[in-house]
């Protein structure tokens, strides 16, 4: 009697939960919920690699290769601590995808899966070849199935041919199809060079055969590839970037049931929608790097009707994972925490970029190469730019001869915002990490309202090398009008010198002369021409010309209203939070 009354007792608090949140509970329940721990670009680098000699090569590196070992045993620590069911990897597994480095993360991932954790992983394009260069460098693909047969290959309900996708369930109720979305390259068995391509027809023909498999067999799809379906950029950019190819089939999964991806490859932690025609809609799931800030992965809980995800930032590398040639300065500030050590590994990768823009390898390194009048003018530029970046903000922290910001500005009576930072170098940190890890918007903060006057500093640095500038061309000077720029923020392209110095750095080829033509003496011809640029740039910089009139530009119109209004809104408000809930269906 006692056990009916439990049991009719436990029953009533069911039903009235039930009630209560409109959640159907069933003796299935725990069935239906699969703890999913999902990561990308790992870019594994073996320590076995690295030497006294060396280290400092790698150490420089964009990305922390020189750490990416440790940090990947450290994060293996943490996933296997946390005991979820299934690690799912989502490409670019290794940087330089050499068979040492591939074999010793597969080591690390068996250690993950002895602990009962289950690791699924699929290619990315640091992985394989993807040009003939490289075929000698990475592993074939054979070698990557050999190597990675027990982290999905084994387990395949299903394998594409004619490449390395293959889908396999999830428990109970999901079924994983990965998808090889990469081009990559081998050579046949007559030595000849075969291409795989991305997204082959064949390789969608699988694909939807496996979603159509899901349907009969009752399992929800989960999607994985390295490349996302949609690009995750700003609108400006991305609209540009898209891929029809991907596009076409993010809508063909919000029509037939899929509805998410878990990608990488952008290092972007973000979340974008697509919408088909007929208004059912499928999320892209962007995960960031492991080696490059935020060094951070999701943690996803799957159930019938949606996902929720949480990220997770990994700031602690253990030091018994540092391999014996690791220097002291880099284990006392790892000391801090990775994301520290993260950030100013970035800081390092932005001054590197700045401080190498005439070089070789730099942006302008390739037209500076072919030497003559224009290479002096952009060697010029990029002194300018040093400058901007590298000198002090504000006027405490000046050293002999240089001549800070807040300084430059005050002759022109305008105080420029407070922040922590002192260069731009500085500064711009706090912009890329914004970006890549998704955090809450820039606007309303110190470093969003001095962006306009780091332009107006560049503007500066140009004017004080214009002495430079003539000796290299007499014809074209430059002289900004700085009291109008900063009082007004309209800045005087042609009077100023400003355009006809970049027209005269354009060569004589087809684009240069329509170029010319287009902006030869003011903006009109670019209003003109503003519905063929629309086209080209799918639509990313329609209205741009709202901010061109006649010989000037509205410089903080473009920045505040055009860039993080008009073009670029995620980089206002992003998509994605620390936790974020996706529900489908009812």
């Amino acid at each position: 009697m006692k056990k009916g009354l439990a049991i009719a007792f436990i029953a009533l608090i069911l039903a009235g939960l039930t009630a209560l949140t409109g959640v159907a509970i069933d003796t299935a329940y725990e069935a239906q919920y699969l703890d999913v721990t999902v990561m990308s670009d790992v870019h594994f680098v073996s320590q076995k690699t690295f030497t006294a000699d060396n280290y400092a090569y790698y150490e420089g590196e964009d990305k922390m290769e020189h750490i990416s070992e440790a940090i990947f045993n450290s994060v293996a620590d943490e996933v296997i601590a946390s005991a979820p069911d299934y690690l799912l990897i989502s490409g670019d597994l290794t940087e330089r995808g050499d068979r040492l480095s591939h074999e010793e993360l597969a080591k690390v991932l068996k250690r993950i899966e002895a602990a009962g954790v289950n690791v699924f992983v699929i290619n990315g394009n640091h992985d394989l070849p993807t040009n003939y260069s490289q075929l000698d460098k990475k592993i074939d693909f054979n070698e990557y199935k050999e190597i990675y047969a027990d982290f999905g290959y084994n387990e395949a309900v299903s394998t594409f041919y004619g490449g390395l996708s293959y889908s396999a369930d999830l428990g109970k109720t999901h079924r994983l199809i990965a998808v090889d979305n990469i081009g990559w390259c081998y050579y046949d068995t007559q030595g000849e060079i075969v291409h795989k391509p991305p997204m082959g027809e064949s390789q969608k023909q699988w694909i939807e055969e496996q979603i159509e498999r899901c349907k009969t067999d009752k399992r929800i799809p989960v999607i994985m590839s390295h490349i996302p379906f949609k690009d995750h950029f700003p609108k400006s950019v991305a609209n540009m970037r898209d891929n029809d190819a991907y596009l076409t089939m993010a809508k063909y999964f919000a029509d037939n049931g899929v509805n998410y991806a878990f990608t990488g490859h952008l290092h972007l932690q973000d979340i974008k929608k697509v919408t088909s025609d007929s208004g059912n809609e499928f999320y892209d799931i962007g995960n960031p790097s492991m080696i490059h800030y935020p060094c951070s992965y999701s943690s996803a809980r799957l159930s019938k009707n949606g996902v929720d995800i949480s990220e997770v930032r990994h700031d602690s590398v253990d030091e018994k994972y540092l391999c014996d040639v690791t220097p002291d300065h880099v284990r006392e500030e790892l000391k801090q925490g990775l994301q520290n050590y993260a950030v100013k590994h970035m800081r390092q990768e932005i001054v590197s970029a700045v401080e190498k823009l005439d070089t070789p390898s730099g942006l302008l390194g390739g037209m500076i190469s072919k030497g003559g009048d224009r290479a002096e003018a952009l060697k010029t530029v990029a002194k300018a730019a040093k400058i901007t970046c590298s000198s002090p903000i504000y006027v405490k922290d000046e050293k002999d001869g240089e001549i800070s910001m807040e300084r430059v500005m005050k002759t022109y009576g305008v105080d420029i915002p407070s922040i922590e930072y002192k260069t731009v170098y500085e500064a711009s940190t706090v912009y890329a990490a914004s970006v890549f890890s998704g955090d809450d918007a820039l606007e309303g903060k110190p470093e969003f309202d001095l962006i306009k006057y780091v332009f107006y500093y560049l503007m500066y640095n140009l004017n004080a090398a214009s002495e430079e500038f003539a000796a290299i061309n007499p014809s074209v000077p430059i002289n900004v009008d700085m009291e109008k720029l900063v009082t007004t923020g309209k800045l005087e392209c042609y009077d100023s010198g400003i355009v006809p110095f970049v027209l005269s750095l354009l060569g004589d080829g087809t684009w240069e002369r329509m170029i010319k033509g287009m902006l030869g003496n003011d903006f009109e011809g670019l209003k003109k021409a503003e519905n063929i640029i629309a086209v080209f740039a799918n639509g990313a910089f329609a209205g741009i010309t709202d901010y061109f009139t006649g010989k000037e530009i509205d410089v903080d119109g473009l920045i505040y209203d055009g860039v993080f209004v008009r073009y670029a809104p995620e980089l206002k408000s992003r998509e994605y939070g620390r936790t974020v809930r996706l529900t489908f269906g009812k």
